[in-house]
Order: C-alpha cells, then structure tokens, then sequence
C-alpha cells in the first residue's frame, strides 16, 4: 500500500496542471515504466552501449527515480554476475547456476551471457566500485547522482 501511495503521490506531482490524467502520464512516472528502464540500461552497460546506459539514466533521474536505488541494482546485477562467472569458471551449466546463485531459471541465460564478456576478476573490481562508489556517497565525498553517473561511464567503456 505504501508503494501505491508513493507511486500516486509521484503521478498527481507530475499531473499538477492538467485535468484529466492520461495512460501517457501513467507509463512516465510510473514504477513499472521505471523498472524497465533500470534493465534497459543494465543491458546497455553490459552491452558497452555508454551513450544508451547514460541517456536512460537521465531517464530515470526525470522520473525521479533515486540513485542510491539504481547503485543497488547496480551493485546486485554485478553480484549476481560475480557469481555467475564463478560457476561458468567451475565448469557449471546453465540448468546448475539458477539455484546457486538465486534468479529465476529463465534469466540464467542471459547472466550467462554477460558474465562471459567479463574475467572473475574484472566483475570483482566493478563490485568493489560499487561498493566504494556507496561509502563515498554516504560519507559526503561525492554527490549519488554523480556517482552513480561516472560509475556508468567507466563499465560501459
């Protein structure tokens, strides 16, 4: 309940001026719309596609999503492909990886496919920025739109 009163507190915001509140308005602002746009960069970060991961960033940040909750996604996807790499580097499967690492067997293959484009190594450097990225936001040394921002920039390289 309180995530709907959120998301209709973001939509009567965004529709202040108008009368009538349209099925546009609704897929602006709106979590579901936000979601998409979440994965949609993680794919273009995943894919080196900069231009595309940093535009719907921007996105996300006019629909007034929070950094800090794109940095926790951020940090999750890379802990999930830390674990994936780990297994491939083990000799797993993909039907052995779902319930190790904990995701729906039907997006296996697709962490399956990004963990391959990346060494253990690398994806443990890219958590570990993550992590260093949330310290410097909580103790004041960057702002969070910034850091997750140049975060962006350096995995989509």
């Amino acid at each position: 309940m309180n995530q709907l009163k959120l998301e209709l507190e973001k939509l009567f915001s965004y529709t202040i001026d108008k009368k009538i509140v349209e099925r546009e308005d609704i897929q602006q602002v709106c979590i579901s719309q936000a979601t998409s746009k979440i994965f949609d960069m993680l794919d273009a970060i995943g894919s080196r596609n900069q231009g595309k991961a940093l535009s719907l960033y921007h996105d996300l940040l006019e629909l007034r999503e929070p950094p800090m909750r794109i940095l926790f996604l951020l940090t999750r996807q890379y802990n999930i492909l830390l674990q994936v790499r780990r297994c491939l580097d083990e000799g797993k499967d993909s039907s052995l990886i779902a319930p190790i690492v904990g995701v729906p067997p039907f997006t296996v293959k697709k962490y399956v496919a990004q963990g391959k484009i990346y060494s253990y190594g690398r994806l443990k450097k890219m958590l570990e920025e993550c992590q260093e990225t949330d310290y410097k936001i909580k103790t004041g040394q960057i702002t969070d739109v910034i850091g997750v921002e140049l975060l962006i920039v350096e995995f989509s390289r």
